[in-house]
């Protein structure tokens, strides 16, 4: 009786810390994951706010808006060109920038390496009877509306003529009646935004992967083992497009059972792209600190124990012995 009345209440104890401690760590979990998504959305906007104002500059050239009703053709198409080129310069990733028109006018500006003169080398070029109209990039900028002050467009990832991946960044161009006259838009590589998403992670186990507005991924993760192309079938996913304008652009977490265990998922939807970046983190993360805390209380129990019996013992003698 006396080991029991020592062993009991040890690990009564024992238990209810060892729940309090599971509770805090996951509360304390699902507060830092937050935060964590909080700031990497805000970085996040700030990359596709930094490769749109390139994009916007050249909507507001005087010698693109007025291509061919004012001033000398061939003078304008070059100074465009010289914009564009500039624009790459400028821009992170940049594989070429272009301007399209409803009157059939392409023209591109872009960047090769030279090896002959060890340097990066302007190229420029013009093309007269294309229509880019029922291109993705161009129909979408089209009476596109500001969002987070940005104009701009952006695609989703494809590959490109040269096999690389691209993202289209698009603006519309229009005449003095609002109607539209055309597009310029920039392909950027999209292995700098690849790189960004993947190194973000969320404490010790988790990671972050990028959806586009219709939940296929298209930024995936090594870690991930829980979506292969998409996240459109989980409840989260369901849950978040069914929030109001409001609210769903605010950083969310949900607890979502995947493979009959639970996950916890963080989600931050962009309001330039409706882009969502979506976190997992696994019930490993709390696992760790309450399983070192299970072996000190087992340790505890077994040494109280152990202390219980000898002294049992030894109370037992001195009764004996009297």
């Amino acid at each position: 009786f006396f080991v029991l009345a020592i062993l009991i209440p040890t690990l009564i104890l024992a238990f209810r810390a060892i729940e309090t401690t599971k509770s805090a760590q996951t509360e304390n979990l699902k507060l830092t994951s937050v935060q964590t998504l909080q700031e990497t959305k805000m970085g996040f906007t700030n990359y596709l706010k930094n490769i749109s104002q390139p994009v916007d500059l050249l909507t507001r050239n005087d010698a693109v808006k007025h291509l061919e009703d004012k001033g000398d053709y061939d003078t304008n198409v070059t100074t465009v060109q010289d914009a564009l080129i500039a624009s790459v310069k400028v821009t992170n990733g940049a594989e070429r920038a272009y301007f399209s028109t409803v009157t059939g006018h392409l023209i591109t500006g872009w960047t090769e390496w030279d090896n002959t003169k060890n340097k990066l080398a302007n190229k420029k070029s013009i093309q007269d009877g294309v229509n880019n109209t029922a291109k993705d990039w161009y129909k979408s900028a089209i009476g596109s509306s500001a969002r987070n002050s940005v104009y701009a467009q952006f695609t989703d990832p494809y590959t490109d003529s040269q096999g690389n991946t691209v993202i289209t960044v698009s603006q519309e161009i229009k005449y003095s009646d609002n109607s539209n006259y055309g597009a310029v838009a920039m392909d950027i590589n999209f292995e700098e935004m690849t790189k960004y998403v993947q190194s973000i992670g969320l404490l010790n186990t988790g990671y972050v992967v990028l959806v586009n507005k219709d939940g296929k991924i298209i930024v995936n993760n090594d870690k991930n083992t829980y979506s292969s192309d998409s996240v459109s079938s989980y409840n989260f996913w369901s849950k978040l497009n069914a929030e109001s304008p409001e609210e769903v652009y605010n950083v969310q977490d949900f607890d979502e059972k995947i493979n009959g265990k639970t996950v916890h998922v963080v989600v931050a939807r962009d309001e330039i792209t409706d882009w969502t970046l979506v976190g997992f983190i696994s019930s490993n993360e709390t696992a760790s600190v309450v399983n070192k805390i299970v072996n000190a209380t087992i340790s505890s129990g077994i040494i109280s124990f152990i202390i219980g019996i000898v002294i049992a013992l030894f109370v037992t003698m001195m009764f004996t012995k009297e």
